[in-house]
Parts: C-alpha cells; structure tokens; sequence
C-alpha cells in the first residue's frame, strides 16, 4: 500500500493500514485504506527531537553505534570493548578478526612459532624433529589461512617463522638421520 507523508510529502509503502512512520522525515502518522495527503498524523512514540532507531523504528534511539553511526536503540545495542555497536558491525568485527576476544584466543601461529623452534633446537634428536616439524608448518600455513580470512588477527610473522624454522629443523633432523644411517653402514662395511 503506498501513501504520502503527511508532513514530507514523499512515498511510504506499507503492507496493512494503521500506524505509519516516515523513512525520509521519520513523523508518524495513520495509513488507512484510502490515506493520501489527508491522512490523519499519528501521535509521535517519540517526543521532542529523539531520533528512532535505525532497525526499530517505533524504539527512541539511545545512542549511536561507535563504528558505523546507526542510531542504536536499547534492543539492538551491542557493548563492546568499552563501546556500543550495532548488530551488523558486530558480526563484521566477528568476521574479520577485529575483536580482542578473538585476537587473543587466536594463539596457532605461536604454537607453530615454538614448535618450529624447538624442532630446529632439537633437530638433531631424530624422533622429535620428525614429530614437530611437519606439525610446525601444518600449524603455520593453517594460521595464515585464517590469517587471510580474517585480516584482523594477529601472528602473520609467527606463523611465517613458524613455517620457515619447523622446516629448516625437519631439513635438518633428515640429513642427520641420512648422515647417521650412511655412518652406521660404512662402519659396518669396515669392520
């Protein structure tokens, strides 16, 4: 059903008669079978100059939203981090990595750092260099997918350095192994 804004003049559509708010104005007023330029105004939920908002209209909004600027009612406010977001930035700092919670619960590329740490240290022990390298690289090329899918968070350099020194310590850990066997088979030839 289409009418015009009593107050505005422009086009409200709605789908059932009865109390209306303008998108463009946002006054109130009562859309009724055969509402037009006489349609009778509603009284305004909102008195003095309180804005509405931006998801619920017929709420008074309280506050704005800290990173967009949506007018945030009490229903859809958000607070975060010692700020008040609407629901959509919300789920937009969620996905892109951007809350703390989420950077701080994030902690595979320093997994992947230490573990290729210690296989470089300890390359030279052959069952332990075999065991955290390739886990060091898994850790470190699955940190920077995340990493890529969501751009906020954290330890791309760890999970780099991760990868770099779990497969230096596995290189490692199998040219000792190769230069052990090689060993242990030309002394068992001279012997």
């Amino acid at each position: 059903m289409r009418s015009d804004c009593p107050s505005c003049g422009k086009a409200v559509f709605r789908r059932a008669p009865g109390p209306a708010r303008c998108d463009h104005c946002g006054k109130g007023f009562t859309l009724g079978e055969a509402a037009g330029p006489g349609a009778q105004p509603a009284p305004d939920p909102h008195p003095g100059d309180a804005s509405p908002c931006a998801r619920h209209p017929a709420n008074p909004a309280e506050r704005p939203c800290s990173r967009c600027g949506d007018f945030l009612c009490e229903v859809c406010s958000t607070p975060l981090e010692s700020r008040h977001v609407c629901v959509k930035c919300f789920e937009y700092l969620e996905d892109h990595g951007e809350l703390a919670t989420s950077r701080a619960a994030f902690n595979t590329p320093a997994w992947s750092f230490w573990l290729g740490l210690l296989t470089l240290a300890l390359g030279w022990f052959n069952c332990i260099g075999v065991a955290t390298g390739p886990t060091a690289v898994g850790l470190g090329i699955a940190a920077l997918n995340q990493i890529r899918r969501q751009p906020g968070l954290p330890g791309r350099g760890k999970a780099i350095a991760g990868i770099i020194l779990g497969g230096l310590g596995f290189a490692l850990t199998i040219a000792i192994t190769i230069y052990q066997i090689r060993d242990a088979i030309m002394t068992g030839v001279e012997d």
